[in-house]
């Protein structure tokens, strides 16, 4: 369990670790927030017992809900596979894929994405012989989706005026439309599960009895009808650990709500809310515990051992000099899979660290990791980002993007 838990700050330890309770962990960029996340469900499951089929695990891009399983798998030997870690509109459609009968939809129903939902609505308003200079298809695209996102039917549209009117008309007729070829957009899958789960209260009751914990990304992009979907997962004894950004939201346009939090804490007798530390400070604490421990080589891979080695000593201990870390004596040649992308996360975000290590006679975007069951090679370098894949048998590919 030491091993899992080193290198975390006090607030990083003390979300991780917090008991079977309700949680709001407020994180900015560079507070180790995926850290934490994937760190608490490895924690649950190995040191609580928590069967993996039992936590849901909930964030916004397929990206995010990969990384999570790729840490996760790395700090426990468990199979990740049929865990509840993905988006909201991945597991909705996981859930509807299950239940499709009870939904009303066909087996093999298809997801339109935005271009396919233009073209259908498209299609619609012309069948309708609709004025589409007054109407044009992308607003009516807009209305659709905003008003599924609010949890809003056609026929539950509220109009006051002529346009909403003729708004919500073609929200009925496209809804009828899908329905009859068996297709669903984005935003359907949200409002169609939530509708499966308000309707089916024995579907409710086996999903809220299964879920003992649930545990949020970017809980500030939540929109409303998302929360209620939460809500209705979450039994009264479930342990629901969110983390949000209450300075950011950067899904505003799609109907997030930020308000959320103040529900959150209320709904769900929030007694204190946990600060994640920000400004890199928890990154730079976790370089402190790796640096001391773990060697990663910083240049190229075809170069030997020996260089491989000197080149990353020279680079990390330059390195700990960013914020006056001492030197520490770095002899062990091997960095693991989670330390990895630790560091990465922390150099990614760290401008003098990208500096340092393009000045050191080293390639960042020829990184060369080696671990027990996996080697990590790095062979791309663009945009701010780490990019992970997994790789095959004992291989697998972690790119460093600056």
């Amino acid at each position: 369990m030491s091993l899992l838990l080193s290198g975390l700050n006090n607030e990083q330890l003390k979300a991780v670790t917090l008991q079977d309770q309700s949680a709001l962990v407020l994180a900015g960029a560079g507070s180790g927030k995926t850290r934490v996340l994937t760190t608490r469900i490895a924690y649950l499951i190995q040191s609580r017992q928590v069967s993996p089929h039992s936590i849901l695990a909930v964030t916004f891009t397929n990206k995010a809900a990969k990384e999570m399983l790729i840490r996760i798998s790395a700090m426990l030997p468990i199979n990740t596979q049929g865990m509840w870690v993905g988006t909201f509109h991945g597991l909705c459609n996981r859930m509807l894929r299950a239940h499709y009968q009870d939904a009303g939809l066909p087996q093999a129903f298809q997801i339109l994405d935005s271009a396919d939902q233009l073209a259908v609505i498209k299609r619609v308003l012309k069948d309708i012989n609709a004025d589409i200079e007054k109407f044009p298809p992308r607003q009516v695209q807009w209305f659709i989706n905003n008003a599924k996102d609010g949890g809003i039917r056609g026929s539950q549209v509220e109009a006051s005026d002529d346009f909403t009117r003729k708004m919500a008309e073609f929200y009925l007729v496209y809804e009828q439309q899908c329905n009859k070829e068996g297709v669903v957009d984005f935003a359907e899958l949200l409002l169609r599960s939530y509708e499966l789960l308000t309707r089916n209260e024995i579907l409710q009751k086996h999903y809220s009895g299964r879920f003992s914990h649930i545990l949020v990304d970017e809980f500030q992009d939540t929109s409303q009808l998302q929360y209620k979907w939460l809500r209705l997962l979450a039994s009264a004894e479930a342990s629901v650990f969110v983390v949000g950004d209450d300075d950011q939201s950067i899904y505003a346009f799609r109907g997030a709500n930020t308000g959320n939090m103040k529900d959150f804490e209320r709904d769900f007798n929030i007694s204190e809310i946990i600060k994640l530390e920000t400004l890199q400070g928890a990154e730079i604490n976790d370089a402190k515990i790796i640096l001391a421990n773990h060697v990663t080589a910083l240049c190229r891979g075809k170069e030997a051992a020996e260089q491989i080695s000197i080149t990353a000593k020279n680079t990390f201990n330059k390195l700990q000099n960013i914020e006056g870390i001492p030197n520490k004596n770095i002899t062990n040649p091997t960095l693991s899979i989670v330390d990895a992308l630790n560091i990465l996360e922390f150099v990614s975000s760290n401008g003098e660290a990208r500096r340092l290590i393009r000045g050191n006679g080293a390639k960042v975007n020829d990184i060369l990791i080696n671990d027990e069951n996996f080697i990590l090679s790095n062979n791309d370098y663009k945009d701010g980002k780490v990019k992970i894949s997994s790789g095959k048998k004992k291989h697998g590919h972690l790119t460093f993007i600056n």
